[in-house]
């Protein structure tokens, strides 16, 4: 069964909500936030943009029926003077689903929405050094390392590098693979999520 990939809605926000924390527990090491901060806020940072349905703020997101299973944020620059610049973030499947391609659809379907946009000419993200699947995910659709941040990231005492990295619209549009985004389909033996995956419980949101 081909999984779902679509922009987030307003009635998808706590499907959100939900899918942001578990990452943030199950990868600290890969996102600035914690799942400790983020818990106490109110509405997330990323869920006033979802609520708000604007073209150059939204998340994508990956459903296996009305499950939400991974997703990719963009967010365009609001000045006028680098409104041509966005950002890719909070990028994340669930571990059940991992390795089937989802990510690499997720975000294709997410640059191809956000360089539809007329005025965006560049797009850039973060990576952790050690995050091998996702360094080569983002190097296969053109990205360019120009920057690294040292010691970036401090958890539980152990630091991580940060890759910067930049894909330009022309890289983009050049690429053969950008117009051939292909669903992965689920098998059956990748429904239960894995026992390290928990979602925490609708009641405490």
């Amino acid at each position: 069964m081909p999984v779902a990939i679509r922009q987030l809605l307003p009635a998808d926000s706590l499907a959100y909500r939900r899918l942001r924390l578990a990452c943030l527990a199950e990868y600290p090491a890969s996102f600035g936030s914690s799942v400790e901060e983020e818990e106490q806020l109110g509405p997330l940072y990323f869920e006033k943009h979802i609520e708000a349905q604007e073209p150059g703020a939204f998340v994508m997101g990956a459903f296996n029926e009305t499950e939400l299973v991974g997703m990719c944020a963009f967010l365009q620059a609001s000045r006028r003077k680098v409104r041509h610049q966005g950002d890719i973030r909070q990028v994340c499947v669930s571990p059940a689903y991992k390795g089937q391609g989802l990510g690499r659809a997720l975000l294709l379907r997410t640059l191809q929405a956000a360089f539809a946009l007329p005025d965006l000419e560049q797009i850039y993200l973060g990576v952790i050094v050690g995050n091998a699947a996702a360094n080569q995910l983002y190097e296969s659709l053109g990205f360019e390392q120009y920057g690294l941040q040292k010691r970036y990231l401090r958890v539980n005492e152990h630091y991580f590098d940060h890759r910067l990295m930049v894909l330009n619209r022309a890289s983009f549009t050049a690429s053969p693979t950008p117009a051939d985004v292909t669903l992965p389909a689920i098998s059956n033996s990748t429904l239960t999520a894995s026992p390290a995956w928990k979602l925490p419980p609708k009641n405490t949101l």
